[in-house]
């Protein structure tokens, strides 16, 4: 018998998944062509770098809508740039609702939302109710699906012309409304003649204020003794902000900030805290239509920020609180500058000295990063001050900080003070922007300089001098002198005969005049309107505006890079925000090289 030949083949594996050979046999046969019917397509890849679709507003929509606003021809080629503005309001907007929607511990978005939004905007009033709002501006087919046009049993439409003596707009000349039907109940309010608008316009806003330092402390019993209510009170912690509230007779305290920015009867904010706290309060109380007034901020990033803010709602007052401006000896040496009392304006120099400024304890006025010091804290008002008097802006600065006090009594152990107490820095300032005094009178530019010492005991000395071709101007404290060339001597110009409560020992005497004449000012910007949130421009035309305060920490960081560079530097505004990946790319990049 002859012995098979044993051939090596490869096992079969075993496969769970796999159909039993037992069941293969029972499956129909398939033929070729439904074979490959049967056999799974392939699936196509997503193609590479495909533009995700703009789920936004249609074009022709924003288009038409422009169009009607414009009242002309538009071209094709401003669509990009009305697409840009109104994905940044739709942004902004979502953001505002949300911070309503989370205050409020809901996740839905009511029309009420949105409407009370635009409301403490300023773009909804009593006399400018939503559906005029929508009739003023969006063309018939959108206020067709806006306002539903209501129409009587027998079909038939009823158009009532409305006199001019009997509206109170002149934008809303005729109205569409179905036979019987009766106007909505805003639109009847605004439009009686006999309703008295007397008492509306005498109500001044409700003011909301963050901080518990000594300048809040001078700026209640001020608002009050204006006429003002203060309405809420905002502080570090629960403790701070309930001791104040009892002391000044406030009726509602927190230590959380959208409990005041979001309280009903608060219409103006103002805000007295430390820099790095300001940019974020500040601009989240425009996001909900506040009125803002507030101190500076901590670096030029914030404060393009807020700048970013107050653009985006130009109806809100948003003033930053330097409250030398309003200091009549200035406001006196302003006018006499413009009268060309001192001739051709060419050098200026301002001198603050006195105690140091640091707290009782260790906090954000012993840290340079967190704004304190002399140059961010004195130094930037008297930068914005010279600007406001000379009505030109620095180009270029030189200057030299110095930290002579480290620790004290009470900031010791491993803790040190970063923050100057000692600055001398020079102003080359030549330009000229709106609504400034003097100007710079040639091409070389004013000269100005600037000293700061906090390490001196005694009276605190507050001066500023401004020559020129035929004289000079000197304010000391809150008293103005001055004196013409070939004069027997100093003339006192103005003088100031008040005197310096215990209550307000810890605030320089310049600084609380100003801010009394501040407060002022926002009384008579309120009081002549029909509504709380409603103000002018005129009584405050003066004050510094976010604007400024970007330009004036733009200085301040220039005389810091100065201090430490050695060298003159350039004073550059920054035009837009920048990348705040930046430094970490260029790091990267010289670490590759």
């Amino acid at each position: 018998m002859k012995t098979p030949v044993r051939e090596k083949r490869n096992a079969l594996p075993i496969d769970p998944l796999a159909t039993p050979t037992v069941l293969k046999n029972l499956q129909p046969s398939v033929s070729a062509g439904a074979a490959a019917a049967l056999k799974p397509k392939a699936v196509r890849g997503k193609r590479a770098g495909s533009a995700k679709k703009d789920p936004g507003l249609p074009k022709s929509y924003i288009m038409s809508v422009f169009k009607h606003f414009a009242k002309t021809k538009v071209s094709t080629d401003v669509y990009p740039v009305l697409k840009e503005i109104m994905e940044r309001y739709f942004d902004r907007l979502a953001d505002d609702l949300e911070t309503f929607a989370a205050h409020a511990k809901r996740k839905t978005i009511e029309v009420e939302d949105v409407e009370l939004l635009m409301r403490r905007q300023g773009f909804v009033t009593d006399s400018m109710p939503v559906n005029v709002l929508i009739e003023k501006y969006l063309p018939m087919e959108s206020r067709k699906l806006l306002i539903p046009v209501a129409t009587s049993a027998l079909g038939g439409s009823k158009v009532i012309e409305l006199s001019e003596g009997n509206s109170r707009r002149s934008h809303c000349e005729r109205r569409v409304v179905g036979v019987g039907q009766r106007w909505d109940a805003c639109v009847s309010v605004w439009c009686r003649p006999d309703i008295q608008w007397r008492g509306v316009a005498a109500m001044l806003p409700g003011v909301g204020v963050f901080g518990t330092g000594s300048t809040a402390r001078v700026l209640v019993p001020l608002l009050r003794g204006e006429g003002f209510e203060v309405r809420a009170l905002w502080g570090r912690s629960e403790e701070e902000a309930c001791a104040l509230a009892q002391e000044l007779g406030i009726p509602f305290h927190t230590s959380q900030s959208d409990d005041v920015l979001l309280h009903p009867d608060v219409d103006l904010v103002c805000i007295y805290i430390s820099p790095p706290l300001t940019r974020q309060i500040a601009v989240k109380a425009l996001g909900i239509g506040k009125n803002v007034v507030c101190e500076k901020a901590a670096t030029a990033v914030d404060a393009f920020k807020m700048v970013t803010a107050a653009r985006y709602y130009p109806q809100l007052l948003s003033i930053v609180g330097n409250a030398l401006r309003f200091l009549p000896a200035f406001v006196a040496m302003r006018q006499l500058l413009a009268e060309g009392y001192v001739g051709e304006l060419q050098v200026c120099d301002a001198r603050v000295y006195g105690p140091s400024l640091l707290d009782q304890s260790y906090g954000w006025t012993c840290e340079e990063l967190m704004g304190g010091g002399g140059l961010h804290t004195v130094g930037s008002t008297l930068v914005d001050l010279l600007s406001h008097l000379t009505g030109a802006r620095a180009m270029r600065v030189h200057g030299l900080l110095r930290t002579f006090v480290r620790q004290n009594g009470a900031i010791r152990g491993i803790r040190r003070v970063t923050s100057d107490d000692f600055c001398f820095f020079q102003m080359l300032m030549g330009g000229s922007h709106s609504g400034s005094g003097a100007g710079t009178g040639t091409g070389s530019g004013v000269c100005c300089t600037v000293t700061l010492n906090f390490n001196m005991p005694g009276a605190f000395v507050h001066e500023v001098m401004v020559v020129g071709s035929a004289g000079r101007l000197i304010a000391r404290g809150t008293e103005l002198y001055g004196q013409r060339n070939g004069g027997n001597g100093e003339e006192l110009l103005l003088g100031d005969s008040g005197g310096m409560g215990q209550e307000v020992k810890d605030v320089p005497l310049p600084h609380l005049r100003g801010l009394g004449s501040m407060v002022t000012a926002l009384k008579y910007a309120f009081q002549a309107q029909e509504e709380r949130r409603s103000w002018a421009r005129g009584p405050v035309a003066m004050a510094s505006t976010f604007e400024d305060g970007l330009y004036v920490q733009t200085v301040v960081e220039a005389v810091k890079r100065s201090s430490r560079s050695g060298e003159w530097e350039s004073v550059e505004v920054m035009t837009q925000e920048p990348d705040p990946n930046q430094n970490l790319c260029e790091a990267l990049q010289r670490n590759k090289n």
